[in-house]
């Protein structure tokens, strides 16, 4: 390559490099006002924005080398804008300094989680709060997304979690976990944590309760839909905490027959009347004597928590109470039969017939007293030949 070629190749170079750095420097989006401070810093400023990708006019993000890669903004001001952020915005300014936000309308999603990393940099922070969705509306921003943050990283897998109560004051924050229709055979170990819980469970094959028992994350579990299962008991809960403080219990659609009728009369006794609740229908519940005696006056004084008692019924091998309402069986056709009487009519006799041999040896025992110390025979014993 000839002198005069290379001379022409390094000028080109030069001469491009310089474009680019006066580009790149120069940018200024038509809707912000773009200027250096007194430390000689840039100062993008920028209001009514309608949508973040109007900080290039082309509305496109740029990527990384593109000449309108504002890597040289220190400081940004979106003020007075609706803003629902669809894109991280930190690898497009890398030197960003502060970060101011007031007086926005914005949207607190999980696609604004990224803004955590810019909260040392973010403006008076307490002044900037959600107005969407409605969740939201009033929470502090770096609270809300905290919060949202929080939950997902201790979501069950494959389950949605979504916050669905935030107080401003954030006590008693609620997120509904939704777990239906997955194909479940064990009720989750991981949950979110410092929140009360509604979970929903149904349409699994979950055959075990007990992790409701031994998992202190279940604690926080109020409401707790497990119909359409393949549960057959639920005593693992009896004298459990969680059985103590639930409000609400969905067991439609499961495989049980009959359930721990003292322990939730106790937990009954002592709950709110209007705070707890629980369903029970389209199980095959036993209608023996024993069963029905105590299930039956169970559902009766609580038909008020039970929510679907007239669909609680017998289930199909119970003869003639099979699909009876239980609330509605008579105990006499149940406990009454031909059978039971015939038991009943043993029973009598048995008694009797223990009660004559006690009145025999005792009278034995009395002959053989009066005789060591009369001498004397019983009269009976006296009349034989």
């Amino acid at each position: 390559m000839s002198r005069k070629s290379c001379l022409t190749l390094i000028c080109t170079t030069v001469l491009f490099c310089f474009l680019c750095v006066q580009s790149s420097s120069s940018y200024c989006p038509d809707i912000c006002q773009c200027y250096n401070n007194y430390l000689e810093e840039t100062v993008w400023n920028c209001t009514n924005l309608e949508s973040v990708g109007q900080l290039w006019n082309d509305g496109r993000l740029p990527l990384y080398g593109d000449f309108q890669q504002p890597d040289y903004v220190q400081h940004l001001h979106l003020r007075d804008s609706k803003l629902d952020f669809s894109e991280n915005l930190l690898p497009h300014f890398p030197n960003l300094k502060t970060l101011e936000l007031s007086r926005n309308l914005i949207n607190c999603s999980k696609r604004l989680v990224w803004l955590l990393q810019l909260s040392d940099k973010l403006q008076e922070p307490e002044n900037i709060h959600c107005t969407s969705p409605q969740t939201f509306n009033g929470t502090q921003v770096l609270k809300a997304l905290q919060l949202i943050y929080d939950v997902g990283s201790r979501c069950p897998e494959r389950c949605v979690c979504e916050l669905a109560h935030v107080p401003k004051d954030d006590q008693y924050v609620t997120v509904s976990v939704s777990c239906n229709n997955l194909g479940f055979t064990e009720i989750p170990k991981i949950l979110p944590a410092n929140v009360t819980i509604h979970m929903d469970l149904s349409n699994n094959r979950i055959e075990d309760v007990s992790e409701l028992a031994k998992n202190p994350s279940y604690s926080r579990v109020t409401v707790l839909y497990l119909a359409n299962n393949r549960i057959q008991s639920i005593t693992s809960l009896e004298n459990s905490d969680w059985i103590e403080q639930f409000s609400l219990l969905s067991l439609q659609g499961n495989l049980l027959q009959e359930i721990p009728t003292q322990a939730l009369s106790n937990v009954f006794h002592h709950q709110d009347i209007n705070g707890v609740r629980m369903l029970l229908s389209n199980n095959p519940w036993k209608c023996d004597c024993v069963t029905i005696t105590r299930f039956q006056p169970f559902i009766a004084k609580h038909k008020q928590l039970i929510k679907d008692v007239s669909n609680v019924t017998c289930g199909p091998e119970e003869g003639e109470s099979a699909g009876k309402k239980i609330i509605s069986v008579e105990l006499n056709s149940v406990c009454n039969t031909g059978g039971n009487n015939a038991i009943n009519l043993m029973d009598v006799l048995n008694v009797i017939l223990a009660l004559l041999t006690l009145v025999t040896i005792g009278k034995l025992l009395y002959d053989y007293y009066a005789y060591r110390k009369t001498g004397q025979l019983p009269w009976i014993a006296s009349k034989l030949p």
